[in-house]
């Protein structure tokens, strides 16, 4: 009988363990966040830019303003750097950062689909304070290393266009030189064959104010020497449009080798109010003029 009763108080003292480590297993797995975040990492590292005073324009122009020596990029592929604006922050120590990267586009072949399949180079990454009041540099070869850059004054946008748009005010005087495409249309261009795919002019909308416009062009080099296309500039009402990078954008910006093609998609925010849009670029003497419907 004693046997027996040492059988089933062992029974019920395991059983009982069992119930305690399943019931705080179950509560770790619902009450935890970090538990709850684990499977969902990204959770945990996400950082909004909401809050930084240097928004996404201003950040690009800002390391566009440093010299290629300052940022430690050789002059053979600063030319051919695109600057891009992460949409997330970063932290690093004990404050937030917006980053930028300075990359290269490889094309590496054709996939299955004979669509153009690339390789992205980074050759540099920079971090601007939330506040802009600092500016630091990653050391490429050093994981956890970084150099603070002296603070430059980012040009304003004004600044950065006043060249472009003097041009347009005179090739419009002139009333040469300038060629208007519709979507579908294709030019050569001082070599540079242009191809304009699509147009968006309704995208999505940002807010009360602003919509967002999509525009794509194929970009063709029909020379025997590298070329550097000009960057799309939108404009409402002949102010200036600020763009807005999207996880496909590409910049026309990018150079081109001989005989390669390049696909541009770029984003701007435009006023819901406005009346007459303009998507502009410029390929040597020539003004090229991206009809909006």
């Amino acid at each position: 009988m004693k046997r027996i009763s040492v059988i089933i108080l062992s029974v019920l003292l395991i059983a009982a363990v069992f119930a305690a480590c399943s019931g705080k297993n179950n509560e770790d797995a619902s009450d935890n966040p970090r538990n709850v975040a684990s499977s969902n990492a990204w959770l945990e590292t996400t950082i909004t830019t909401d809050t930084a005073k240097i928004k996404m324009g201003d950040a690009e122009r800002l390391i566009k303003a440093y010299s290629a020596k300052e940022l430690s990029i050789s002059k053979e592929d600063y030319k051919d750097c695109s600057f891009v604006v992460s949409g997330t922050g970063v932290k690093i120590e004990n404050d937030y950062y917006v980053e930028v990267d300075a990359v290269i586009k490889h094309e590496k072949g054709k996939d299955e689909n004979g669509n153009s399949v690339f390789s992205f180079d980074t050759k540099g990454k920079y971090f601007i304070r939330y506040d802009g009041k600092q500016v630091l540099k990653k050391d490429m070869e050093k994981e956890d290393k970084y150099t603070e850059l002296e603070l430059k004054e980012a040009p304003s946008e004004e600044e950065t266009t006043k060249d472009v748009k003097t041009t347009k005010s005179n090739n419009k005087t002139e009333q040469k030189n300038d060629y208007t495409l519709n979507v579908g249309d294709s030019k050569t261009f001082d070599g540079l064959e242009i191809k304009y795919i699509s147009c968006d002019s309704n995208f999505e909308s940002v807010d009360s104010e602003y919509n967002l416009i999509r525009v794509e062009i194929q970009l063709k080099n029909t020379t025997n020497k590298k070329l550097y296309p000009s960057a799309i500039e939108c404009y409402s009402d002949d102010k200036k449009c600020q763009s807005d990078y999207r996880k496909d954008s590409v910049s026309s910006l990018e150079s081109i080798a001989p005989g390669r093609m390049n696909k541009a998609v770029e984003y701007f925010k435009i006023p819901k109010d406005s009346e007459n849009v303009e998507l502009i670029m410029e390929q040597g003497n020539e003004q090229i003029i991206l009809v909006v419907k």
